[in-house]
């Protein structure tokens, strides 16, 4: 289950109201956190122990939530690019399975 919070952020500057966001934020706890990235709550403790987890709001001192923006974003910037293979051997020492048929 997610929660929705509509957020519009305004700003005061010049004598003028300027809107900067309004969006909707989707809330997850950490239970719902962990079953979108298919993990344990316990692992999700630990990236949250690390500092390895996404953005996060402080609710209360034992509550959290996590925008959902947020977690994708920071999906994202976990992607890796494996190296190509260069030449013979490719240096990487990894070695690709052969499909034999």
């Amino acid at each position: 289950m997610t929660f929705e919070i509509r957020l519009s952020l305004n700003i005061y500057a010049e004598s003028q109201w300027y809107r900067l966001a309004d969006r909707k934020m989707e809330l997850m706890t950490i239970e719902n956190l962990a079953e979108y990235l298919g993990e344990s709550k316990r692992t999700i403790y630990k990236y949250i122990q690390i500092g390895d987890c996404p953005k996060y709001i402080r609710i209360t001192r034992k509550t959290i939530k996590f925008d959902k923006k947020d977690v994708d974003e920071w999906l994202l910037s976990k992607k890796v690019n494996p190296k190509q293979k260069k030449g013979k051997g490719g240096g990487s020492g990894v070695s690709t399975p052969s499909v034999s048929g």
